[in-house]
């Protein structure tokens, strides 16, 4: 190639510097939004999935209570569900969550419309739409910080279609019972004691869960406390035990003392009770239905059950007479028994036992020849007699009140009472395990909590149980 040749193209190639410059850079402009797209979709997706599992939570939550609270207390627990700040779904990548509840009228999923107490306009769904934030990664790069996602969901109350219920509800009466509890708050009583606050959980439990089926008006006659074709039964024991007729055996299955009517009569008194050994009757009352005259109706105060946890004033309910020591294995494998006994075909199979965990009765106490529990490892007997039951397919719920930070003199290896009440539940224990921590007194465990399932009072406790044993379910939200 010849110098003038050279020289004549030099001005050609020099003007080709920095054309792929603006290529680069839409390059990685293109890199950008692709990354943007398949980072922060993904993250976007994630996140409202995570909103609209805390939609179906707060929903649920919300269609538990409903007919039978107001609309007010509906949406407190919808809310509580929710992934708003600070509720129980809240997520980090979920910000600036808002909800909006809403009440309906459906007409094509076979549950009445109702009245809520205080209410005037009848319902049977509940809606729930919230709105979040999420942060965005990449996007920010072209301006966008964050997305806006929404979730709705609509459930509908408890409607008798639920599998039916057979549940056993175990309470401590001992001494430490009558002692009273200034943090929690009963009707019509002024510094009531830790019994009156259980028994009004008790109440709590019966006004929430669904004597017949929601689709009746009225559940019907009743006949030896039970209403037609039931759908929760619900029966009463107590530790320690009472005085039972037999004077060698334990019945099997158990059968009420001949005192226990004095804990469901108007009036009544405490009623004898014997040693852990000395074939102790637990049973008050047997598995009834009659504690509501409909799914919508308040408690019928002549029911036994309703009588015995103090919803008539003219008895307080259940005693605490003491004189015996804590000790319950005994108590929770005479549920066990009484429940495979007298439980219905495809009924679930539910017990609650409600103590502060701390079994520790004296020899002297556990004495007689009925049965033959030891007067050591007291705890550890009551944990080994709720695995049977559970292994037997009951389903155990475990409610601490009050559970102090050492106890169970008499086992070895070690164990608290805390820890005995959360062994005792069901698995996973996150779902069975309540605990009212919420108390005064000198060694109360206030660590003894379940960051799962957080409570202040026994109502909350029992009335969360109620919840997970009705028929609130999810529809469509555009059911009509």
């Amino acid at each position: 190639m010849s110098l003038r040749r050279d020289l004549r193209l030099r001005p050609f190639r020099g003007g080709e510097r920095g054309q792929l410059v603006p290529l680069v850079a839409a390059s990685v402009v293109a890199l950008l939004a692709i990354a943007a797209l398949v980072v922060d979709g993904g993250n976007l997706y994630y996140s409202h999935q995570k909103l609209a599992a805390a939609s179906d939570a707060a929903a649920l939550a919300g269609g538990y209570d409903i007919p039978n609270t107001t609309t007010a207390t509906a949406t407190t627990d919808a809310t509580r569900w929710s992934a708003v700040a600070g509720g129980l779904n809240a997520n980090q990548n979920l910000t600036n969550v808002s909800i909006t509840v809403g009440f309906k009228c459906l007409t094509t999923v076979g549950v009445p419309c109702l009245v809520p107490p205080g209410g005037s306009q009848a319902i049977n769904a509940i809606s729930v739409t919230q709105h979040a934030s999420v942060n965005s990664f990449f996007a920010r790069i072209l301006g966008i910080k964050s997305f806006t996602t929404t979730a709705t969901a609509t459930a509908i109350p408890r409607s008798g279609a639920s599998t039916p219920t057979d549940l056993m509800v175990v309470l401590d009466t001992t001494e430490s019972m009558s002692t009273a509890d200034p943090n929690c708050t009963v009707a019509g009583l002024t510094n009531p004691t830790r019994e009156q606050c259980a028994l009004a959980a008790v109440r709590a439990l019966l006004d929430n869960l669904d004597p017949c089926s929601g689709s009746l008006a009225t559940c019907g006659p009743i006949s030896n406390g039970n209403v037609a074709n039931p759908v929760a039964q619900v029966g009463l024991m107590v530790f320690p035990g009472l005085t039972p007729t037999e004077s060698k055996t334990l019945s099997n299955p158990p059968v009420a003392a001949p005192t226990a009517t004095d804990d469901y009569v108007c009036p009544g008194s405490n009623p004898s009770i014997t040693s852990y050994n000395s074939n102790p009757g637990y049973l008050i009352l047997p598995l009834q239905s009659n504690y509501r005259n409909s799914d919508s109706s308040a408690l019928n105060t002549a029911a036994g059950l309703v009588i015995a946890s103090g919803g008539n004033s003219c008895s307080s309910g259940v005693g605490d007479p003491g004189g015996e020591g804590t000790f319950y294995a005994g108590a929770i494998a005479a549920a066990q028994s009484y429940l495979l006994a007298n439980s219905r075909t495809n009924a679930s199979n539910v017990m609650i036992l409600l103590s502060d965990g701390n079994a520790s009765a004296s020899s002297k106490q556990m004495a007689g020849s009925a049965t033959s529990y030891a007067s050591t490892n007291e705890c550890h007997q009551a944990i080994t007699a709720s695995q049977n039951a559970q292994a037997a397919g009951i389903k155990v719920y475990a409610v601490a009140y009050g559970a102090e930070a050492t106890g169970c003199s008499t086992d070895s290896p070690a164990i608290t009472p805390c820890t005995t009440m959360e062994d005792i539940a069901s698995v996973p224990t996150a779902n069975y395990f309540f605990s009212d921590a919420n108390q005064s007194g000198q060694g109360i465990n206030t660590s003894c909590t379940n960051a799962s399932r957080p409570i202040s009072n026994l109502n909350q406790a029992f009335t969360a149980i109620a919840g997970d044993l009705s028929a609130a379910r999810l529809v469509p939200n555009n059911t009509t």
